[in-house]
């Protein structure tokens, strides 16, 4: 069932020694909903930056993400991934900013800028892929 495959992600996760509360996991809405019916109560966890992430009891430790925009393969397979937050670097900065004092069609000013940014795996040990169907349980 959906708890034993999470725990053994977990358990995984251990192994490689990534530690308690700096793990999260991605899963399609169908792995919330058999959670939510087996008694795991979550709550919105707005955080400072707004991150929405669904948090549940600290028994499986990990910040738990519902999206809809995993990677489905051949037979209804949903790609996964869970693993540490340091595993992944991300980096981002703002360039060329510009100010328009006025816009076309009004008097309003606005700020113009580039954004760069990027993102790489620097820890692939501690990342997991796995594959959840939905099915009966």
């Amino acid at each position: 069932n959906v708890l034993s495959v999470i725990a053994e992600i977990k358990q995984m996760l251990e192994e490689m020694n990534v530690p308690d509360g700096r793990s999260f996991i991605v899963v399609p809405p169908f792995v919330k909903t058999k959670l939510m019916l087996a008694g795991i109560k979550f709550s919105v966890n707005e955080g400072v930056n707004g991150t929405g992430a669904i948090g549940f009891t600290d028994e499986l430790g990990f910040d738990l993400y519902v999206s809809n925009q995993l990677t489905v393969l051949d037979g209804g397979k949903h790609q996964c991934i869970a693993g540490s937050y340091s595993a992944i670097a991300y980096a981002e900065q703002v360039l060329d900013t510009q100010i328009i004092e006025r816009m076309e069609n009004s008097f309003d000013t606005a700020v113009r800028g580039r954004l760069v940014f990027g993102a790489k795996v620097i820890r692939p040990d501690e990342l997991v892929c796995a594959s959840l169907i939905n099915g009966d349980n």
